[in-house]
Protein backbone atom coordinates (compact mmCIF):
# COMPACT_ATOMS: atom_id res chain seq x y z
CA UNK A 1 0.00 0.00 0.00
CA UNK A 2 1.47 3.58 -0.72
CA UNK A 3 2.22 5.27 2.05
CA UNK A 4 1.42 8.76 0.60
CA UNK A 5 -0.85 11.08 2.06
CA UNK A 6 -3.60 13.48 0.51
CA UNK A 7 -5.36 16.49 0.59
CA UNK A 8 -8.73 16.91 -0.74
CA UNK A 9 -9.16 21.19 -3.12
CA UNK A 10 -11.36 22.56 -4.16
CA UNK A 11 -11.99 25.36 -6.35
CA UNK A 12 -15.98 25.39 -6.56
CA UNK A 13 -16.68 23.90 -9.78
CA UNK A 14 -19.81 22.24 -10.14
CA UNK A 15 -20.67 19.07 -11.70
CA UNK A 16 -22.05 19.15 -14.61
CA UNK A 17 -25.79 19.37 -14.42
CA UNK A 18 -26.16 20.76 -10.86
CA UNK A 19 -27.78 23.46 -9.69
CA UNK A 20 -25.51 25.97 -7.28
CA UNK A 21 -28.51 25.98 -4.78
CA UNK A 22 -28.87 22.05 -4.57
CA UNK A 23 -25.23 21.53 -3.93
CA UNK A 24 -24.98 23.99 -1.15
CA UNK A 25 -27.40 22.17 0.23
CA UNK A 26 -25.77 18.56 -0.34
CA UNK A 27 -22.37 19.65 1.01
CA UNK A 28 -24.21 21.28 4.39
CA UNK A 29 -26.16 18.06 4.83
CA UNK A 30 -22.64 16.12 4.39
CA UNK A 31 -20.24 18.33 6.68
CA UNK A 32 -23.38 18.70 9.25
CA UNK A 33 -22.52 22.20 9.12
CA UNK A 34 -25.09 25.39 7.73
CA UNK A 35 -24.64 26.10 4.53
CA UNK A 36 -24.13 29.96 5.34
CA UNK A 37 -20.64 28.85 6.89
CA UNK A 38 -19.47 26.70 2.97
CA UNK A 39 -19.59 30.15 1.12
CA UNK A 40 -15.66 30.05 0.48
CA UNK A 41 -16.48 26.74 -0.99
CA UNK A 42 -18.05 27.99 -3.91
CA UNK A 43 -15.85 31.13 -3.66
CA UNK A 44 -14.26 30.16 -6.83
CA UNK A 45 -10.76 30.44 -4.56
CA UNK A 46 -8.62 27.30 -4.01
CA UNK A 47 -10.08 26.07 -0.75
CA UNK A 48 -8.24 22.81 1.38
CA UNK A 49 -10.96 21.36 2.94
CA UNK A 50 -9.40 18.23 4.44
CA UNK A 51 -5.49 17.05 4.80
CA UNK A 52 -3.37 13.80 6.12
CA UNK A 53 -5.52 11.44 4.29
CA UNK A 54 -4.43 8.30 2.59
CA UNK A 55 -5.22 7.22 -1.26
CA UNK A 56 -7.99 5.20 -0.20
CA UNK A 57 -10.12 7.76 2.05
CA UNK A 58 -9.19 10.78 -0.60
CA UNK A 59 -11.16 9.33 -3.04
CA UNK A 60 -14.02 8.62 -1.24
CA UNK A 61 -13.91 11.84 -0.02
CA UNK A 62 -13.58 13.01 -3.81
CA UNK A 63 -16.29 10.42 -4.86
CA UNK A 64 -18.86 11.96 -2.07
CA UNK A 65 -18.60 15.47 -3.31
CA UNK A 66 -19.14 14.40 -6.87
CA UNK A 67 -21.96 12.63 -5.91
CA UNK A 68 -23.04 16.00 -4.11
CA UNK A 69 -22.33 17.81 -7.02
CA UNK A 70 -19.24 19.71 -6.22
CA UNK A 71 -15.87 19.03 -8.25
CA UNK A 72 -12.41 18.16 -6.14
CA UNK A 73 -9.01 17.04 -6.46
CA UNK A 74 -7.07 15.08 -4.20
CA UNK A 75 -2.98 16.29 -4.20
CA UNK A 76 -0.26 14.46 -2.50
CA UNK A 77 1.04 16.52 0.24
CA UNK A 78 4.47 17.33 0.14
CA UNK A 79 5.55 16.69 -3.72
CA UNK A 80 5.69 20.01 -6.00
CA UNK A 81 2.63 21.91 -7.59
CA UNK A 82 3.89 19.96 -10.54
CA UNK A 83 3.27 16.76 -9.19
CA UNK A 84 0.18 17.85 -7.30
CA UNK A 85 -1.17 18.52 -10.90
CA UNK A 86 -0.42 15.36 -11.96
CA UNK A 87 -1.72 13.92 -9.60
CA UNK A 88 -5.26 15.80 -9.48
CA UNK A 89 -4.90 14.90 -13.54
CA UNK A 90 -4.66 10.96 -12.55
CA UNK A 91 -7.18 10.93 -9.98
CA UNK A 92 -9.86 12.25 -12.26
CA UNK A 93 -10.53 8.71 -14.13
CA UNK A 94 -10.61 7.00 -10.13
CA UNK A 95 -13.48 9.49 -9.33
CA UNK A 96 -15.08 9.34 -12.26
CA UNK A 97 -15.30 5.71 -11.81
CA UNK A 98 -16.09 5.78 -8.31
CA UNK A 99 -19.32 8.07 -9.50
CA UNK A 100 -20.70 6.12 -12.13
CA UNK A 101 -18.73 6.77 -14.72
CA UNK A 102 -20.46 10.42 -14.92
CA UNK A 103 -18.99 13.21 -16.91
CA UNK A 104 -17.80 15.98 -15.09
CA UNK A 105 -15.35 19.05 -15.47
CA UNK A 106 -11.78 19.21 -15.93
CA UNK A 107 -9.59 20.62 -13.02
CA UNK A 108 -8.80 24.58 -13.24
CA UNK A 109 -5.73 25.38 -15.65
CA UNK A 110 -6.23 21.87 -17.18
CA UNK A 111 -5.40 22.24 -21.37
CA UNK A 112 -8.32 19.97 -22.83
CA UNK A 113 -7.52 20.98 -26.12
CA UNK A 114 -3.39 22.29 -27.68
CA UNK A 115 -4.17 24.63 -30.20
CA UNK A 116 -2.20 25.01 -32.95
CA UNK A 117 -0.89 28.60 -34.10
CA UNK A 118 -1.94 29.46 -37.57
CA UNK A 119 0.84 30.36 -39.68
CA UNK A 120 0.86 34.29 -40.57
CA UNK A 121 -0.45 34.76 -44.02
CA UNK A 122 2.33 35.72 -46.55
CA UNK A 123 0.73 39.25 -48.60
CA UNK A 124 2.69 41.05 -50.52
CA UNK A 125 2.37 45.01 -49.13
CA UNK A 126 5.50 46.35 -50.68
CA UNK A 127 2.95 48.33 -53.65
CA UNK A 128 0.82 49.60 -50.81
CA UNK A 129 1.88 52.84 -48.67
CA UNK A 130 0.00 54.49 -45.78
CA UNK A 131 -0.87 58.40 -45.51
CA UNK A 132 -0.02 60.14 -42.63
CA UNK A 133 -2.98 60.96 -40.01
CA UNK A 134 -5.02 63.53 -40.67
CA UNK A 135 -4.40 63.21 -44.38
CA UNK A 136 -7.89 64.02 -46.44
CA UNK A 137 -7.85 60.81 -48.65
CA UNK A 138 -10.91 61.65 -50.62
CA UNK A 139 -11.01 65.29 -51.95
CA UNK A 140 -14.39 66.27 -51.23
CA UNK A 141 -16.00 68.38 -54.37
CA UNK A 142 -17.26 71.81 -54.26
CA UNK A 143 -20.14 72.60 -55.16
CA UNK A 144 -20.77 76.39 -56.35
CA UNK A 145 -23.62 78.16 -54.47
CA UNK A 146 -26.40 78.33 -57.93
CA UNK A 147 -27.23 81.92 -59.11
CA UNK A 148 -30.70 83.23 -58.96
CA UNK A 149 -31.49 86.44 -59.42
CA UNK A 150 -33.93 87.69 -56.82
CA UNK A 151 -33.47 91.36 -57.89
CA UNK A 152 -37.83 92.10 -58.77
CA UNK A 153 -38.69 90.08 -55.38
CA UNK A 154 -39.57 92.24 -52.57
CA UNK A 155 -40.83 90.66 -48.92
CA UNK A 156 -43.95 92.35 -47.99
CA UNK A 157 -44.31 93.43 -44.20
CA UNK A 158 -45.54 91.00 -41.33
CA UNK A 159 -49.26 90.89 -41.47
CA UNK A 160 -49.98 91.85 -45.13
CA UNK A 161 -52.72 89.60 -47.37
CA UNK A 162 -50.48 87.87 -49.99
CA UNK A 163 -54.45 87.19 -51.70
CA UNK A 164 -57.54 89.30 -51.57
CA UNK A 165 -60.49 87.39 -51.41
CA UNK A 166 -63.30 88.18 -53.92
CA UNK A 167 -66.23 89.80 -52.69
CA UNK A 168 -69.47 88.39 -53.35
CA UNK A 169 -72.21 90.23 -53.74
CA UNK A 170 -75.54 89.74 -51.93
CA UNK A 171 -78.02 88.27 -54.04
CA UNK A 172 -81.62 90.90 -54.87
CA UNK A 173 -84.70 88.43 -54.33
CA UNK A 174 -87.66 90.09 -54.24
CA UNK A 175 -89.99 88.46 -51.00
CA UNK A 176 -92.33 91.06 -51.16
CA UNK A 177 -95.50 88.75 -52.38
CA UNK A 178 -94.53 85.94 -49.72
CA UNK A 179 -95.90 86.12 -45.93
CA UNK A 180 -95.58 83.81 -42.80
CA UNK A 181 -98.22 81.88 -41.27
CA UNK A 182 -98.81 81.77 -37.76
CA UNK A 183 -97.36 79.28 -35.13
CA UNK A 184 -99.68 75.97 -35.61
CA UNK A 185 -101.13 77.35 -38.95
CA UNK A 186 -102.15 74.10 -40.94
CA UNK A 187 -100.39 74.91 -44.72
CA UNK A 188 -101.46 71.93 -46.39
CA UNK A 189 -105.35 70.70 -46.03
CA UNK A 190 -105.45 66.22 -46.33
CA UNK A 191 -107.25 64.79 -48.74
CA UNK A 192 -110.80 63.34 -46.93
CA UNK A 193 -111.31 59.83 -47.45
CA UNK A 194 -114.70 58.55 -47.16
CA UNK A 195 -115.84 55.51 -45.08
CA UNK A 196 -115.53 52.02 -46.93
CA UNK A 197 -118.61 50.46 -47.06
CA UNK A 198 -118.48 46.98 -45.62
CA UNK A 199 -122.05 44.31 -44.94
CA UNK A 200 -121.29 42.94 -41.95
CA UNK A 201 -124.69 41.78 -41.43
CA UNK A 202 -124.31 37.94 -42.05
CA UNK A 203 -121.92 38.02 -39.58
CA UNK A 204 -122.38 37.41 -35.64
CA UNK A 205 -119.91 36.63 -32.54
CA UNK A 206 -119.19 33.28 -31.05
CA UNK A 207 -119.86 32.69 -27.66
CA UNK A 208 -116.63 33.26 -25.43
CA UNK A 209 -114.92 29.60 -24.93
CA UNK A 210 -116.63 28.58 -28.12
CA UNK A 211 -114.67 26.07 -30.18
CA UNK A 212 -113.64 28.03 -33.49
CA UNK A 213 -112.33 26.41 -35.97
CA UNK A 214 -110.07 24.50 -33.33
CA UNK A 215 -108.34 21.47 -35.47
CA UNK A 216 -109.77 18.07 -33.67
CA UNK A 217 -107.62 14.90 -32.79
CA UNK A 218 -107.77 11.95 -35.35
CA UNK A 219 -108.05 8.48 -33.93
CA UNK A 220 -104.71 6.59 -34.63
CA UNK A 221 -105.82 3.34 -36.86
CA UNK A 222 -105.64 0.33 -35.44
CA UNK A 223 -102.66 -1.78 -35.09
CA UNK A 224 -101.66 -4.59 -37.79
CA UNK A 225 -102.74 -7.95 -37.95
CA UNK A 226 -99.60 -10.26 -36.95
CA UNK A 227 -101.18 -13.38 -36.04
CA UNK A 228 -99.66 -14.91 -39.54
CA UNK A 229 -95.95 -13.86 -38.37
CA UNK A 230 -94.04 -16.20 -36.35
CA UNK A 231 -89.96 -16.02 -35.23
CA UNK A 232 -87.81 -18.70 -36.59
Amino acid sequence: MSDKTYQIVVTGQLAAGAQLAQVKESIAKLFNTPASKLEALFSGQRVVIKKGLDEAAAQRYVASLRAAGLLSTAEVLGESTAANTTAAQASAPATQAAAGNEPGLAPVGVTLIEATPAPAPDIDISAYSMSPAGVELVKRETIPAPEIDVSALSAAPPGTDMIHAEVIPARNIDTSALSMSSPGAQLVEPPRVPPAAIDTSALDLAPAGSDVGQQKPQTPPPPPDTRHLKLE
